[in-house]
C-alpha cells in the first residue's frame, strides 16, 4: 500500500483502525465489510512499515467477530502485538536503569519522545518503541557517559548527537534539548521561557522520569518529523505521537502560545501541514490543534505529506531506489530529493539543517 489515491478505500480503513486505538473507540463498521483476505494482508504490511502493528492490532480488535481479518493472519497480527507489548514494558525497565544510573552518579538526564510519549497512549505498550533519547545538558556529563563500562562503540553523529548500546538497546544522548538547527530561530524561541522548565513525569512502568514542559515537547516532536520527512522519510508512528501529544498537552498551553513559538522557529507553514494531516487522517479534534483561528486544515497539504509516509515508511526504511539507499552519500541525496518540498515548507530551517549535516561530516 504505497501513496496511491485509488486505492483510498483500503487507506481510510488502515488510519481507522489507528484512530480507534488511538481514541478507544469502535472503528465505523461499514467500512471492513467488503474487504478481502487480500486487504487485509496489505494493511498488516502497511502496519509493520510504519511501525503500528500493535495499534492496528488494538484497534482490530474493536470490531464485531465477522469483520475479523482471516485466522490465520489474525494470529499473525496478535504474536507480533505481544512481542510489541513485552519489549516496551523491558523498556520501561531499561530507561529506568540507566535514569537511576545516572542520577546516582549527579548527572541530570531529561527523557525525549519514547516512553515519555508511550505513557500519554491509551495503552502505553501498543507503541512500538525504539531508542532511548536523553537530553544531557552538561558537556562533560556527555564525556562521563561515554567512557563508563559498557559504552566502548559510541558514535558521535553529524548533528552532535552521541549514541552507544546498552544491554541490546540503542541510547542516544542528546547535548541540546530542541532539534532545531537555525541560529536566527533559536534567538528568537529564547524568548520563551516555557521552553526551559521540565517536570516529573511518571511512566507507564510506575517509576518518575524528567521531561520537557509541554510546549519544548510538542516542538521537539514537529521539528523531529519535519527533519525526516524532509529526508529520508518518516513513518506514522511518529505522527502518531505528535496526535497523543496534542490531546494531551494543548490543553495545558496558553492560547497562542505554541503557535507563536512555531511561529518563532521557522515553522508555521509546516505545522499547517502536519496539523492537516493530524486533523483529516488521524482524527485529531480541533481543540486540540494548537494554531490560529483561522486554521483550516487543507486536504491538499495532507496529501503531500501522506505521499512522504506511505511511500517511504518508518524513517523512509521501505523506500525504494535511491532513497532505499544507506550512508552519507544517500543521507544527502534524499535531502536533495525532497530539497523542493523542505524549501517551500520551512526554508530558513532547511537551509541551516543542510548546512549542520555538512559541518558535523566533514568534521568526521
Amino acid at each position: 500500500m504505497t501513496y496511491n489515491p485509488g486505492s483510498k478505500p483500503l487507506i481510510d480503513c488502515f488510519y481507522s483502525l489507528l484512530t480507534s486505538a488511538l481514541r478507544k473507540r469502535q472503528p465505523v463498521s461499514a467500512d471492513f465489510e467488503n474487504l478481502t483476505a487480500s486487504d487485509w494482508n496489505e494493511i498488516y504490511i502497511q502496519s509493520r512499515r510504519q511501525t503500528v502493528t500493535a495499534l492496528t492490532f488494538s484497534g482490530l480488535c474493536h470490531l464485531p467477530d465477522a469483520l475479523l481479518p482471516p485466522e490465520k493472519l489474525l494470529m499473525q497480527w496478535l504474536a507480533e502485538s505481544e512481542v510489541i507489548r513485552r519489549r516496551s514494558l523491558s523498556m520501561d525497565k531499561a530507561v529506568k536503569s540507566l535514569t537511576e544510573e545516572l542520577s546516582g552518579t549527579g548527572i541530570r538526564a531529561i527523557l525525549l519522545k519514547g516512553q515519555a510519549i508511550a505513557a500519554l497512549y491509551p495503552e502505553p505498550e501498543t507503541r512500538q518503541c525504539g531508542d532511548i533519547d536523553l537530553f544531557v545538558p552538561n558537556a562533560a556529563d556527555i564525556v562521563k557517559i561515554t567512557e563508563t563500562a559498557g559504552t566502548a562503540d559510541s558514535v558521535r553523529h553529524a548533528d552532535g548527537s552521541t549514541s552507544f548500546t546498552r544491554d541490546g538497546v540503542t541510547v542516544e544522548i542528546h547535548p541540546r534539548l530542541l532539534d532545531i538547527h537555525s541560529h536566527k530561530s533559536l534567538r528568537r524561541l529564547s524568548a520563551f521561557p516555557s521552553l526551559n522548565t521540565f517536570s516529573e513525569s511518571r511512566l507507564a512502568g510506575g517509576f518518575s522520569v524528567t521531561i520537557p514542559s509541554p510546549e519544548a515537547t510538542l516542538l521537539m516532536l514537529s521539528a523531529h518529523i519535519f527533519k525526516h520527512a524532509a529526508g529520508r522519510g518518516i513513518g506514522l508512528r511518529q505522527l502518531c505521537d505528535m496526535a497523543v501529544a496534542s490531546r494531551h498537552y494543548v490543553p495545558m498551553i496558553l492560547s497562542g502560545e505554541m503557535d507563536a513559538i512555531f511561529r518563532a522557529a521557522g515553522l508555521a507553514r509546516w505545522n499547517r501541514m502536519l496539523y492537516s494531516f493530524l486533523s483529516l487522517r488521524l482524527g485529531l479534534e480541533a481543540e486540540y490543534v494548537p494554531l490560529s483561528g483561522d486554521f483550516t486544515p487543507s486536504a491538499k497539504l495532507a496529501s503531500r505529506l501522506e505521499k512522504i509516509i506511505l511511500d517511504g515508511g518508518n524513517f523512509g526504511r521501505h523506500a525504494s531506489g535511491i532513497a532505499s539507499r544507506r550512508g552519507p552519500v544517500a543521507t544527502a541525496l534524499s535531502f536533495l530529493r525532497r530539497a523542493r518540498f523542505a524549501f517551500a515548507i520551512a526554508p530558513r530551517e532547511t537551509s541551516a539543517l543542510i548546512l549542520t549535516l555538512i559541518k558535523g561530516r566533514l568534521s568526521k
